[in-house]
């Protein structure tokens, strides 16, 4: 019989993504793995959500190239079957005690044992879902009767989970709309995720789209912005500003390229950039909201920019939000890291662009 409570947590992240979390960590507590895993994967992009406790296992994993190629869960996405699978069933325990993952990574950190399955998603989108570090061969296998029965389950929810967020992205560039403020969000691969119609109409044939990607017409652009998509890729914190000349009748206009990082990657369904289009003419101070969703800063960190984007020095912000100097400058660090530059006047340059300019600030 199927848990009716985690049949409840599986359908709840179709309408918030932010919950897999809590589910992937209830999942793996409740067949007795250490850590799950869910790992969307298309021709653009590929995401991962990791439960709350995992002990950075997937990070190690990529970091120390495990993931590409993906020996270990070749075999379960060749095979593609409708249930869950246990590495035993994908790999003979003679060959996984020699194959450089399992004998150097996943049998010394204690992951050789785990079980696993493929999903088809939306469209191009495959989805695996993976439960790691059980104990013995005996409980990975014990459990996969109920897990096969939570699958189908697992694959709506998962499938519609992703597609929803497709729609957001979409949705939040609408938004902008309506505050008359032209905005896009491109993959890191280049393809254009949504745009709202005066992003279209600012743009008129400056743009162009080959295969979905976004290309622009002036070749120098083009080659800058494929330069800093590349830089992305590697997870680089990359921001930039390109002025658009006048073009034909259109006024000249300057483009942001905001990196979306953590819970705004999460908001967008994307990693790559949201791209705002202002007159380069008009500055005004960003709100703390639009802050803390584009650059992941904390309500601390957001407010303490606001601040500084008004014109205040480091001090002087400091008083205003009632903190210490040298918490001020804590907090400052952190915010460089997250937005990408270096000295307090590229922050306040960067932050008084127009592209920022969603309303005034508020205290």
């Amino acid at each position: 019989m199927v848990d009716p409570r985690l049949l409840d947590e599986i359908y709840a992240t179709v309408a918030d993504r932010n919950r897999w979390p809590q589910l992937l960590e209830n999942l793996s507590r409740h067949f007795g793995a250490r850590c799950a895993c869910l790992f969307a994967t298309s021709e653009w992009q590929n995401l991962f959500i990791m439960s709350l406790r995992h002990d950075d296992f997937f990070q190690r994993y990529i970091d120390q190239g495990w993931l590409e190629p993906n020996v270990r869960a070749a075999p379960l996405v060749a095979e593609h079957a409708p249930r869950f699978r246990t590495d035993s069933d994908l790999h003979h325990p003679d060959m996984m005690a020699t194959l450089p993952v399992y004998r150097d990574f996943l049998i010394p950190e204690g992951y050789a044992i785990g079980a696993g399955t493929v999903i088809q998603g939306v469209a191009d989108k495959m989805i695996t879902v993976t439960l790691e570090g059980f104990a013995s061969e005996a409980s990975a296998r014990a459990a996969l009767p109920q897990l096969d029965r939570l699958r189908p389950h697992l694959a709506r929810a998962a499938s519609l989970s992703m597609q929803m967020n497709q729609v957001a992205a979409q949705a939040t560039v609408d938004a902008l709309d309506l505050l008359n403020t032209p905005a896009a969000v491109i993959e890191r691969s280049g393809r254009l995720r949504a745009h709202n119609r005066q992003f279209e109409v600012g743009m008129g044939d400056r743009i162009t789209t080959v295969q979905g990607r976004i290309r622009f017409r002036n070749t120098a652009i083009d080659a800058k912005i494929r330069r800093a998509l590349a830089a992305s890729r590697t997870d680089a914190v990359v921001s930039a500003t390109i002025l658009l000349d006048a073009h034909a009748m259109m006024p000249p206009c300057a483009l942001h390229f905001i990196p979306l990082r953590q819970m705004a990657r999460s908001r967008f369904d994307a990693d790559g950039f949201i791209i705002i289009a202002a007159d380069p003419a008009n500055r005004s101070v960003p709100k703390a909201g639009l802050l803390k969703l584009l650059f992941d800063l904390t309500p601390a960190e957001a407010m303490l920019a606001v601040e500084l984007a008004a014109g205040r020095s480091l001090q002087e912000a400091a008083i205003i939000r009632g903190i210490s100097y040298a918490t001020a400058r804590t907090h400052l660090r952190s915010i460089f890291g997250k937005i990408g530059c270096t000295r307090q006047s590229e922050l306040v340059a960067m932050l008084c662009h127009p592209a920022l300019s969603v309303g005034q600030a508020t205290p």
